[in-house]
């Protein structure tokens, strides 16, 4: 059995699926390609949930840094994306840019979605710390007490 602070093999291999969807996500984006994108977002999505359940502030860490890599990404692309000049001069040009801002739209919200659930995951894991960290100061401070009475 492994130490609990110690990196398992299970922590590895859960880093390396990670990071595996992270880099399929980010190729279908700067491919434009929203349907793979959304495929390895739902894998991410579960293995974001997988973190969570078992309360591995670790895996969490690694899920949340690749959602802020991936939200990071598509926020570039965002922004290199430019808008056509005259909408109704060209009509085919502009068909195409709504259509990549469009289907970037689930993108988007999954990613949110992801990052606010892992948000709130690292803020659970931080209180359950501070409240351990609490009892370890209190039973420091009784101990000394009673130690002070003799």
């Amino acid at each position: 059995m492994t130490d609990q602070y110690t990196f398992s093999d299970d922590y590895f291999e859960f880093e390396k699926e990670v990071y595996e969807v992270k880099f399929a996500i980010i190729e279908a984006l700067t491919k434009f390609d929203s349907e793979n994108s959304i495929m390895y977002l739902k894998k991410l999505s579960g293995l974001s949930a997988k973190a969570i359940y078992r309360r591995n502030l670790r895996e969490i860490m690694v899920i949340d840094d690749t959602t802020t890599d991936i939200k990071e990404t598509l926020e570039t692309m965002l922004s290199e994306l430019k808008e056509p000049r005259n909408l109704t001069e060209n009509i085919e040009e502009t068909k195409q840019y709504m259509f990549i801002r469009l289907s970037l739209i689930p993108v988007c919200s999954m990613i949110s979605t992801m990052r606010s659930h892992t948000t709130a995951a690292i803020g659970e894991a931080n209180y359950e710390i501070d409240d351990k960290i609490q009892a370890v100061q209190k039973f420091l401070m009784d101990y000394e007490t009673n130690v002070a009475r003799i």
